[in-house]
């Protein structure tokens, strides 16, 4: 422990008062709280069991000091002290906390003495303190600023002396009121209650104790696993019960914050804008930092040259700003922002918050992170809810939509299997219609060769066996399986995960791509086989039969094509190829052929169809016709798709190419990539502390921006502001970083070691 002096102090050096008040303090935080003491019975050892991890800490705090939380049963709590004395209190009530009290109180009965101890948060409890403490008010808020600036998350300590008979009244009242449905009820809704109203009484004229502070130590990997998912397009906001100090202090170590030379930071808290903030001055501020960036961005004629904004609102400033008239004001502020952050925020302006972007930016997707009973209301608002399973207890796993157990997890949860996914079910989804529409609009197009009588030329078990056997299983391996990129690519250009913010491989474009394939196709493979199998018939003259083909063969044929066609799209549209994926594959083709010879083989199966499937496997056009037909189709998707990779590269495949075929020279990779923004960061390089001297590097660099472009400039049509600022000199020198450093990229004026996009 850093300061020694508070030891002799306990036990009266200093004065008798302050000994009486340090001890105060500590039996305070010994008996307020609702940790469970656990004994071990065969190592005599006492493990504390508590729902909120500030308790547990608090009540570890004060055993350091000699005030041992050691037992709590029958409503009693014992204390241990330093000198071995053992003192017992007798528990009165609890007033447990929640997010809207911020406080909790405990009363305790010593001897003849009945005491309330109290603790939270500085906003509820120095309306609560009782006069003639003005000094050391202002020393502990002080001290409580200095620890805010720290990071470390402070309670406020106080206690009264109570008047029994005052108390035995009060007591009758509050049990009376406490058993009360009704009342139970409105206090469940968010109501005015006799319960809250009571607990109002007896929480006045306290005396100051003091002030704790505990440091919310962020775990490891969230600094880096939030600008990964900054560098991916997605929004970040920090929604806090923390002071402003704290919230800000813990934005800047999770790298969602800068400078003031790198960020601009908007601070709005009804505190600093003085008793006189009302929705009228709230507005002003708005629509003026709104009118000063669009400014800004039309000087610089570009989003990226400017320096991005940060806003940090208090709970008291946001009751106002979700006033109807004001939230419009404030929702298309933050849309400028590349970083909010709100700090002493309740559960219910968390979930307002989260409504409020769900449900008044289309296209918007919200996700929701936390882990204790405080973020429930928001990951349940929120499309997405995850949880994380840590010590705020279960709360907020039990739920959400996903459980993790650290935040850094979320960086793979998301850009890897969140991007792996997305791509699979568009796929999937695509696919699917796109199978069912080949198979089914072959008989239409078929119906102007019979005057749309109606006739089918399929076999009824071909038709019901087509998404049981044929064509199912693979597409499931491809559902699950399928990696376009690898993972360690992935988290390398967490940029990747940005197509699937903007739709890019799910769309009414795409969907409709699918379908127009789907319907040529049909169209090829009905007509097709009529005109190739029309004239494979030798007259008897010829040493032939004499018979032309049957409509069954030519059913039989245009369904062979169907398996093939579809088979084969779905190996054009597939990224890895696992050796039972492609067992699956062959299975599910080799089904057709195996069922159609044994259901033609019977009468007993399909009558007209008997014998047909046998006389067609027979007949060099009929497997000339599937020749002909599956390499014209899968040709025009195997040429359409080298033109893309080699004219109009994604940034996948320019990482795949160069995964692949390990690219070790810049001209081996001659792709014309998208125009890149300003190169605003040419002009900076002078400010980095290493210059960037070769001109190699600095046309590397310019690739990586075009590879990777901005999400700002695919957000902007959709009104979600800017995301990523590539003006944000932090930005720069980790984008150069990565390229002159991490990816190991060693250059020289004719040649490159690897090359990196």
């Amino acid at each position: 422990f850093y300061d020694q002096a508070i030891r002799f102090d306990l036990v009266g050096a200093k004065t008798e008062e302050q000994a009486t008040a340090l001890q105060d303090f500590f039996t305070v935080l010994a008996l307020c709280h609702s940790v469970i003491p656990e004994h071990d019975e065969e190592t005599g050892e006492v493990h504390l069991s508590a729902s909120s991890p500030d308790d547990e800490a608090l009540v570890c705090g004060a055993k350091f000091f000699g005030f041992d939380f050691i037992d709590r049963k029958q409503g009693n709590a014992t204390l241990k002290l330093s000198t071995g004395e053992e003192k017992t209190y007798k528990i009165l009530e609890m007033i447990e906390f929640n997010s809207d009290r911020k406080r909790m109180s405990v009363v305790v009965k010593k001897d003849d003495c009945i005491e309330l101890y109290c603790k939270g948060a500085d906003t509820v409890m120095i309306p609560r303190l009782k006069g003639n403490q003005e000094k050391l008010l202002a020393d502990t808020c002080g001290h409580m600023t200095d620890y805010a600036k720290e990071g470390l998350r402070t309670l406020m300590i106080c206690k009264r002396t109570l008047d029994p008979d005052w108390f035995e009244r009060w007591h009758s009242n509050f049990k009376e009121a406490s058993t009360n449905l009704a009342e139970i009820e409105k206090r469940l809704m968010g109501k005015r209650n006799k319960i809250d109203l009571l607990a109002e009484d007896l929480e006045t004229e306290l005396r100051l104790l003091g002030a704790s502070a505990i440091e919310d130590k962020l775990q490891d990997g969230v600094p880096g696993c939030i600008a990964d998912l900054a560098k991916a397009g997605i929004k970040i906001w920090v929604l806090t019960g923390d002071k402003v100090e704290t919230a800000i202090n813990i934005a800047v170590a999770c790298r969602l914050l800068h400078s003031e030379e790198f960020m601009q930071q908007v601070i709005i808290t009804a505190e600093d804008e003085g008793k006189d903030f009302k929705k009228e001055k709230l507005k002003e501020k708005l629509i003026e930092n709104i009118r000063e960036f669009e400014k800004d961005v039309k000087e610089a004629g570009s989003i990226d040259l400017v320096k991005p904004r940060a806003l940090v609102i208090d709970g008291p400033a946001l009751i106002l700003a979700m006033d109807p008239d004001i939230q419009p004001y404030l929702l298309r502020f933050t849309q400028c922002c590349k970083a909010v952050v709100g700090c002493r925020v309740s559960p219910d302006q968390k979930r307002q918050m989260v409504n409020m972007v769900k449900t008044k930016i289309d296209g918007v997707k919200t996700l929701a992170i936390g882990d204790g009973a405080n973020d429930v209301a928001m990951i349940q608002a929120a499309h997405v809810g995850i949880g994380i399973s840590g010590q705020e207890g279960m709360q907020a796993v039990n739920a959400s939509d996903y459980a993790i157990a650290q935040f850094k997890f979320l960086r793979r949860l998301l850009l890897v299997h969140g991007r792996w996914n997305y791509r699979r079910m568009s796929r999937l989804v695509c696919y699917i219609f796109y199978k069912n529409i080949v198979m089914a609009i072959v008989q239409f197009w078929y119906a102007f060769q019979t005057g749309f009588s109606g006739q089918k030329f399929y076999f009824e078990g071909g038709i019901q066996l087509y998404n049981i056997a044929y064509t199912c299983f693979p597409i499931m391996l491809l559902g699950v399986f399928d990696q376009d990129v690898e993972e360690k690519i992935i988290l390398m250009y967490p940029q990747l995960y940005n197509n699937g913010i903007r739709d890019a491989f799910f769309n009414s474009k795409v969907f409709f791509n699918w379908i127009l394939a789907g319907t040529i196709e049909s169209m090829v493979i009905s007509i097709f086989p009529l005109y190739a199998l029309d004239n494979t018939s030798k007259p008897q003259e010829q040493g032939g039969d004499g018979l032309l083909p049957s409509l069954w063969m030519f059913g039989a044929t245009s369904f062979t094509l169907v398996v093939l066609v579809t088979n084969f799209k779905l190996l054009m549209n597939q990224y890895t190829f696992p050796w039972f994926s492609i067992v699956v594959w062959l299975l599910s083709v080799g089904s057709w052929f195996l069922s159609a010879w044994g259901m033609t083989s019977t009468l007993f199966v399909d009558f007209d169809g008997f014998k047909v499937y046998e006389e067609l496997m027979k007949n060099h056009s009929y497997w000339l016709c599937c020749l002909v037909v599956c390499v014209a189709l899968g040709g025009r998707d195997f040429y359409y798709k080298g033109y893309q990779r080699a004219f109009h590269p994604q940034l996948h495949h320019v990482l795949q190419e160069i995964d692949k075929f390990n690219l070790e020279n810049l001209d081996n990779l001659q792709i014309p990539l998208p125009p890149a923004p300003h190169m605003y960061m040419k002009d900076r390089l002078k400010d980095l502390p290493e210059h960037i001297e070769e001109s190699e590097n600095v046309e590397l660099l310019q690739i990586v921006r075009r590879a990777t472009r901005t999400a700002s400039d695919l957000f902007l049509p959709k009104g979600l502001g800017h995301a990523y600022e590539h003006s944000d000199l932090q930005t720069v020198i980790e984008e150069r970083n990565i390229v002159l450093g991490r990816s190991a990229i060693k250059t020289s004026k004719k040649r490159m070691s690897q090359i990196m996009f």
